[in-house]
């Protein structure tokens, strides 16, 4: 299936452009690597977030702007 392909191989190489860019920590970038790999639903995110030690309020902006 095409979004299949889409959700776990090409979006995150597309993700992994800004995340090298930018310089993000190990950890920062494997947790934003792996959000962009699965599916981006409002309840997964924020709990991903918060239990990393991330911003829950990020979550949310990534998760609006995913969708």
């Amino acid at each position: 299936n095409v979004w299949i392909l889409i959700s776990l191989v090409i979006t995150p190489l597309i993700v992994m452009v800004p995340v090298r860019l930018l310089n993000f920590s190990a950890f920062t970038a494997t947790g934003i690597l792996v959000t962009a790999a699965m599916a981006p639903t409002m309840s997964s995110s924020i709990v991903l977030a918060e239990q990393g030690g991330g911003d829950p309020a990020w979550a949310v902006i990534m998760t609006v702007g995913l969708n």
